[in-house]
């Protein structure tokens, strides 16, 4: 038997507004606050498919490349880390020193087509989460800020049908799990190198 018993808790917790991000027909897909002033997103735009980035403080909504943007990591103001996930696969890693200046990219396309979330432990060691490929989960480690990557393939094997959805994760110290399109979570309790999947 069942046992309802309602009950209220009262609450001192304020909620501001905090950020104004502009509209700019944009569809937005990951975004990344590390600290209470700084904010940092990435998506696309809904007239042309273009990414586009927003950091406050800089100039509006501006051109990432000519592919969707998927995720971002901000580690300040001044550095992030963004995924860049082409239609046809061949996905890419930008990376920022200057506050969204200029971007280097990458091609880890040898490693994702298309790259879901960004998470990193510290200001060195993160870990990119992408969509399987050639029925193996496709992870990238890298150990120098986001300048070079490495596969990781010791995760479960995917579900038929299975992909990785954006932005789905969540990063606790060593701990990152993220979530499928078949209800299930893979996660690492050791950065990346071992690899579970629940239900």
């Amino acid at each position: 038997e069942l046992v309802s018993i309602p009950f209220k808790l009262s609450s001192s917790n304020v909620f501001k507004h905090i950020f104004e991000v502009p509209n700019g027909n944009v569809s937005w897909n990951g975004v990344s606050s590390p600290s209470m002033n700084v904010f940092w997103g990435v998506g696309a735009s809904n007239s042309n498919g273009r990414g586009v980035f927003y950091r406050n403080g800089f100039q509006g909504i501006a051109a990432l490349d000519d592919s969707p943007a998927t995720a971002v990591h901000a580690f300040d103001a001044s550095r992030a880390v963004a995924a860049i996930s082409p239609e046809g696969g061949n996905a890419m890693i930008a990376t920022t020193s200057n506050g969204g200046m200029n971007w280097n990219k990458q091609n880890v396309g040898a490693i994702a087509d298309f790259i879901n979330d960004i998470r990193f432990f510290d200001d060195q060691n993160g870990l990119f989460l992408a969509d399987p490929k050639n029925k193996t989960w496709r992870v990238g480690r890298t150990t120098n800020a986001g300048a070079d990557w490495s596969s990781i393939t010791n995760l479960p094997k995917p579900l038929n049908e299975e992909a990785s959805i954006v932005e789905a994760s969540c990063r606790f110290d060593d701990n990152v799990w993220f979530g499928t399109n078949q209800g299930r979570v893979i996660y690492t309790t050791d950065r990346g190198s071992s690899w579970q999947s629940s239900t």
